[in-house]
């Protein structure tokens, strides 16, 4: 899913493909606020603490590795001086992410420091409603935006050039990173929800949200669509349904395919850039999309399994 961000798989309606596929990012927020908030009752004061050293030594590895590929691709290449690389670069090493990825790194750093502050200090449940209202603001920005471009303060907000950074930021993201504190704070109650409600509630939500992204996507112009009503509402009862069926038996399985997937995260604009070249420089054309995220997910795929399969300690810091 996130390789399609980045590399589109068809181009058959790829809008419906896009927007459908931003699922992983609702899941990937909520997953990281439900394992920090385990973190935050298990290491208290020090969790904050633990998950930035661990966040902090790959994404500056692959800032590293994206900076110099962006000197090659947009300086060396002639599209922009030096002076104005570094302005733009500026922006992207805090905010919009070097690789125009590496965003949702920065983006967790920024929850663990805003919800370890709001814990220690007994204040963590006013980022609920905080979090919901933010959510809604986010919905008429993107997906309901033929409502809010329509009051005046939040219009002007919306049309601001940054405004998708922002609403990456603290309209999509912090809000479901939020609903993993939630769900982690309340696991014993939801874990009591039958399999069965779960499974129907998360049809019904599934077919909602392919309808909502269908009729967007078919009749609406969206400056970003970013935050969609039935994602985000699917992600919650999909979500305490893993927790409540985890597939023990296949943790070796598992733990490999967090490996690959993180280092495919980490990894394949870079792959997409290397390969992208070599074609244009051996053959003269460019891979198709499909061809294209093929390729990347295959190399991601390999590679990854290589390094975990290594299992070097310093490689398993900026890969895993």
């Amino acid at each position: 899913m996130i390789v399609d961000s980045h590399v589109r798989l068809i181009k058959l309606d790829r809008s419906f493909l896009f927007d459908l596929f931003r699922f992983a990012l609702y899941f990937f927020h909520c997953a990281f606020g439900y394992y920090y908030m385990k973190g935050l009752h298990r290491n208290g004061k020090e969790a904050p603490v633990k998950n930035l050293k661990r966040l902090i030594v790959p994404v500056l590895f692959w800032i590293v590795i994206y900076t110099l590929l962006n000197i090659y691709n947009e300086v060396l290449s002639g599209n922009l001086s030096m002076m104005d690389f570094l302005k733009h670069q500026c922006i992207a090493l805090f905010i919009s992410g070097t690789g125009f990825h590496l965003w949702f790194m920065a983006s967790l750093m920024i929850y663990v420091v805003l919800a370890g502050f709001l814990y220690q200090n007994g204040q963590l449940k006013k980022l609920y409603p905080a979090s919901i209202v933010l959510y809604l603001i986010g919905l008429l920005g993107s997906y309901y935006d033929f409502i809010g471009n329509r009051i005046p303060l939040l219009s002007a907000f919306f049309s601001s050039y940054y405004f998708t950074t922002w609403c990456r930021l603290f309209l999509h993201g912090l809000p479901m990173f939020t609903m993993g504190l939630y769900i982690a704070q309340n696991d014993q109650k939801l874990m009591q929800i039958d399999n069965g409600r779960l499974c129907i509630s998360c049809a019904a939500l599934a077919a909602l949200s392919f309808a909502e992204i269908y009729l967007v996507v078919r009749y609406a112009d969206n400056r970003t669509n970013i935050c969609s009503l039935f994602l985000c509402l699917f992600t919650f009862p999909f979500f305490i349904l893993l927790l409540k069926n985890p597939l023990q038996e296949q943790s070796g399985i598992a733990r490999a395919l967090k490996y690959i997937s993180t280092f495919m995260y980490y990894s394949h604009p870079l792959f997409r850039t290397v390969l992208a070249s070599a074609f244009m420089r051996l053959f003269g054309f460019d891979l198709s999309d499909l061809l294209m995220s093929i390729v990347v997910v295959i190399l991601c795929t390999v590679f990854g399994y290589a390094l975990y399969r290594l299992n070097n300690r310093y490689l398993n810091k900026i890969c895993s």
